[in-house]
Formats: C-alpha cells, structure tokens, sequence
C-alpha cells in the first residue's frame, strides 16, 4: 500500500424514489466520524469537500482511514497475527451512504451522511495470473490492499393522510384490546381480584327509589304551580 496521501476518492452516487430522484451534487452531505457525530466542516479541508453544491464528494485515503480510527496501517492486523500488520495482509471498510429527510419538519429537504466502519479481523488480497511465454508457465500477483465496500441506506419519505388515518385507527383498536385485557385480568384472574372488582364496579341499590322520589317530587312542585294540566 503506498502513501495514504496519494490516493483520492472521488463519489458519485444519486438517491431515487417515486417522488424524489437528486445526485450528491444536488443534496447537503455530511460526515460522521468514529464516534457517530458529524464531522465539524472545519476539519474537512482541502482538497477533501463534502456536500459542496455542484460537485462530487472527493476526499483522501487517510480521511477516510481515520474516521474509522485508524490512524495507521502498520498496527497488529488481528488479535492472532501480532506479528502481521494491517498494511501487509489489508483491510476492508465499509462505507454507509444514509439518506433522510427527517432531520427538519421540511420534508422536502434531504440530507445524505457519510460513515465508514472497520472490519476487524479480515484481511483483503486479490490474486492474478499472468502467463509468461508459455501456457504451462504463469506468476501469481498476490496483491494485498484496501477494499472499500459501499453500502447505500436510510429512510425517505412523505405526508400520506391514508396512512395517518389507518396508523390512528390501529391505535384506538389496540388502545380498546389492550384495556379489556387488563381489565378481565384484573377483575378475573388475578388474585385480589375480588377488591378490584369492588373498586371498579359501583352498585347503587338506590337510583331506581332516588329517582321515583325525586320525579315525585318535581311533579308535585309543577302541579302546584298549575304548570301540569
């Protein structure tokens, strides 16, 4: 692997939807580090740019190397390989491309996030024939290097009034299950459910008399009043 400086990468990548289809040079980008936090733009400087309208994300080989905290290839490759480093037997790192819209109450606006991740304990080489003057005679290129692996991920979407109808519907409907659940739990299975019982339900032995007696009552006020023919 020669000098980390020496190697640019340059990406291109494009987000397509139903009722969204934008390029990197149309969207806001971001770059998460090592700890999952976006990268100030201040730590990004030239000729690494990422999320500068019009152009393609470009950034170095050792950027990308140290947002995944490794700061060197010339480390143990593996917990069993003390004495290999990561230069000689490589590496393979995963690069998440994320695209939301969720992050403002605007959902038109879409926003794609950077992260790489280490795999550890892997190693990364590619191997190539080349036949010399003769067919029965042929070099094996055993080469050993870094092995980028992009992945394209995340969640857009928008307002649909059918899907906020049916999501709340759902709600009140597992919102009445789940009460009668409790509540034959509660007055029949549980052990003090005989005192539940008694809390929950009230028995007035009275009303019907109450009531009788008060309409009595209200009929005789009327009468007097010769409101009541």
């Amino acid at each position: 692997i020669c000098t980390l400086p020496c190697v640019k990468i340059l990406v291109d990548h494009t987000v397509y939807t139903s009722f969204l289809h934008a390029t990197s040079a149309q969207l806001s980008g971001y770059f998460l580090d090592s700890k999952g936090d976006v990268m100030p733009k201040n730590k990004i400087v030239y000729p690494n740019q990422i999320g500068v309208a019009g152009e393609s994300d470009i950034f170095e080989l050792n950027f990308l190397l140290s947002a995944v905290g490794l700061n060197t290839l010339d480390v143990p490759s593996s917990e069993q390989r003390h004495s290999i480093s990561k230069r000689y037997d490589g590496i393979i790192i995963l690069l998440f491309i994320k695209y939301s819209n969720t992050d403002t109450y605007n959902l038109s606006t879409v926003r794609y996030y950077y992260q790489a991740a280490l795999i550890e304990n892997t190693k990364f080489k590619a191997e190539e024939p080349i036949f010399t003057k003769h067919f029965d005679t042929r070099v094996i290129w055993d080469r050993h290097g870094i092995r980028i692996i992009v992945l394209q991920i995340g969640q857009v979407g928008k307002f649909d009034f059918q899907v906020l109808l049916l999501t709340l519907v759902s709600g009140l409907g597992l919102l009445a299950v789940s009460t009668l659940i409790v509540d034959l739990l509660a007055t029949r299975i549980l052990p003090k459910k005989k005192i539940y019982r008694q809390y929950k339900v009230v028995t007035t032995e009275t009303i019907g008399t109450t009531i009788n007696e008060d309409t009595v009552d209200s009929r005789q006020k009327l009468s007097s009043k010769g409101e009541i023919q």
